[in-house]
């Protein structure tokens, strides 16, 4: 892999670990942030179950967050030193990955027990929902770096 490509990645990485960081600074605490108006459409009970369900992940996650909030302040210091350890830095971000994954499966599996739980109708509307596209963050940083000058 050539020098850009490595000094591309290690930017869109660092963009990620910024905005996780930013996002865990501006979480609701023990409360979930507003559920999708969709999500009102259920019933009481399934209602009920996506907010305990949700609160669930959120504190599952919480400490994966803290682990990567970890390893990603190891990641700074490496990136600050002389010699750069290109080693530890690996490590350090592939701790990272599989702790985002394991957040990433903790909200699969969430979604798979609360569509057990539901009607059709209510799976439906909780389909609605998670089918929403995610936020592309690599997407946006490439806009932006076709933005600025050379």
């Amino acid at each position: 892999m050539n020098k850009q490509a490595k000094q591309i990645i290690a930017a869109l990485l660092a963009v990620n670990l910024l905005l996780i960081g930013y996002i865990a600074s501006h979480s609701h605490g023990d409360e979930l942030p507003p559920l999708p108006e969709e999500i009102h459409q259920l019933s009481e009970d399934s209602h009920i179950i996506v907010k305990e369900v949700m609160l669930n992940v959120k504190v599952e996650n919480k400490t994966l967050l803290d682990g990567i909030n970890e390893q990603r302040h190891i990641m700074v210091q490496i990136m600050s030193t002389d010699n750069f350890d290109e080693t530890a830095y690996d490590s350090a971000a592939q701790k990272i990955v599989r702790l985002r994954q394991q957040q990433i499966q903790n909200f699969v599996d969430a979604i798979k027990d609360m569509s057990k739980q539901f009607s059709v109708e209510e799976r439906v509307i909780l389909a609605t929902v998670v089918n929403r596209p995610a936020q592309n963050i690599t997407s946006s940083l490439y806009r932006t770096l076709e933005k600025q000058p050379e």
